[in-house]
């Protein structure tokens, strides 16, 4: 081929991502990861290529060509140090094409990143390929569980126990497994700890003495000898749209029951006769 004296051509590559170039398990060989790359053709052809090694412990530039010849190959490093330091390296040396070269890197080993620039020059006409790839130093990944964790029980709320209902001083502490604590003299009627429920939010008192026991979704557990009652978890109004966060009560003057009040604010009445 017919040489063009003071014409060379010229590929200039900044960092693109790639996938990984992964090695077989069995090998020894690291498994490397793609920084860079550039190709070039022509009289004097001068590939170029540039990008950033992530946490690096090996960077390695390979070149190919088309014929095989001699070639120039220059490199340059700049390394910042996990600990905030800062390491540079450069070379220049001939080389036979195809080849492989493992850049030194700027000591301590432990860095955080490496910017890395290589370019090779061929000796004649033809076409070139640089690669710069690196093998990173192992991260410690979390391991993540496999199960979603069980909702633990715990206390939702406290209520006055209402002495012009019972006649009595006290309260009582919910739980949201549905368990009730009787505290300072107000009298216990049950709970609901065996529902196997761990969604409780709320209660109501009855004037017949007993108490209603709400979940987020509206289902109702009643306890008392006179209280107003369907089967135990009977669900509420059929409309419920949950999550119940509260009641008021009594639903009107003239019923026994409460109202629920869900989290935007809607109210539904459950009540039966006095």
């Amino acid at each position: 081929m017919k040489r063009t004296t003071g014409i060379t051509a010229i590929a200039l590559a900044l960092f693109i991502p790639t996938g990984l170039l992964a090695t077989d398990a069995s090998s020894a060989s690291a498994t490397l990861q793609k920084v860079a790359s550039a190709h070039a053709s022509g009289d004097y052809a001068l590939a170029m290529a540039s990008g950033t090694a992530n946490n690096p412990s090996q960077i390695l530039v390979s070149v190919t060509s088309t014929p095989d010849q001699k070639g120039q190959l220059t490199w340059n490093l700049v390394c910042t140090e996990n600990n905030g330091g800062v390491g540079s390296k450069s070379g220049q040396n001939t080389v036979s094409i195809p080849v492989v070269e493992t850049l030194t890197l700027p000591a301590p080993s432990n860095h955080g990143s490496c910017i890395v620039s290589a370019s090779v020059q061929l000796a004649n006409s033809g076409s070139v390929t640089i690669t710069i790839e690196e093998s990173a130093n192992p991260t410690t990944t979390a391991t993540v569980p496999t199960t979603t964790p069980t909702a633990s029980v715990h206390i939702v709320a406290a209520f006055p126990n209402d002495v012009t209902i019972t006649n009595s001083t006290g309260g009582y502490i919910l739980y949201s497994n549905g368990r009730v604590n009787a505290v300072q003299g107000a009298p216990f009627y049950g709970d609901a700890r065996k529902s196997g429920l761990n969604n409780f939010v709320t209660m109501a008192q009855d004037p017949l003495s007993g108490y209603w026991l709400i979940t987020s979704t509206g289902q109702i557990y009643a306890y008392g000898s006179k209280i107003c009652s369907g089967p135990p978890g009977v669900v509420g109004p059929k409309q419920v749209v949950g999550p119940i966060v509260g009641t008021i009560y009594p639903a009107n003057s003239n019923t026994e029951g409460f109202t629920m009040v869900n989290a935007a604010g809607t109210l539904y009445s459950y009540s039966c006769p006095a």
